[in-house]
């Protein structure tokens, strides 16, 4: 079986050297990896259409850089792994065409999961992503209340069956 090539992008020397590890811990022998800094890369990003998946780190103008990628002739699953995680960026890489959102500090089991989920052809949020999102959408107010207190939608409901 062939192996897949794997393209991770990052800003840290640290970070691409750390995934590496995962990569080779993980997956031995399923996957060829390369790790470059975002400078590294062709302007037209031409020398991505090597890569059956590209793993995007810290970089500046993500949301830019998959916009490129998709616009290639070629599907390539897209994983988003920032330093930092905030909601409308992980949106906005999303809706740019991101196959998989992560943030770095998950721990070697979920990021191996996420990359095989990804590379399978499926889509994949990091858990702490869909709990601030649920989080963010789940907030209700309660209108019988004199305070301004929120509540999730399990607590009004409870509360809404005990009158």
């Amino acid at each position: 079986m062939k192996s897949k090539k794997v393209l991770f992008i990052d800003t840290s020397f640290l970070v691409r050297v750390g995934m590496n590890q995962i990569i080779r811990e993980y997956f031995p022998r399923r996957f060829s990896f390369d790790t470059i800094p975002p400078e590294a890369l062709c302007k037209d990003q031409s020398d991505i259409l090597h890569y059956d998946m590209v793993i995007i780190g810290t970089v500046p103008q993500e949301v830019q850089l998959i916009l490129a990628i998709k616009q290639l002739n070629r599907p390539i699953p897209i994983l988003v792994f920032p330093a930092t995680m905030q909601d409308s960026q992980a949106m906005s890489c999303l809706i740019a065409g991101a196959n998989g959102y992560l943030a770095q500090d998950a721990g070697c089991k979920e990021i191996s999961f996420a990359i095989s989920t990804v590379m399978g052809g499926n889509r994949y949020l990091c858990q702490k992503l869909i709990e601030k999102m649920a989080e963010e959408n789940g907030k209700v107010t309660s209108l019988d209340k004199t305070n301004s207190e929120e509540l999730t939608p399990s607590v009004s409901l409870s509360n809404r069956s005990n009158n």
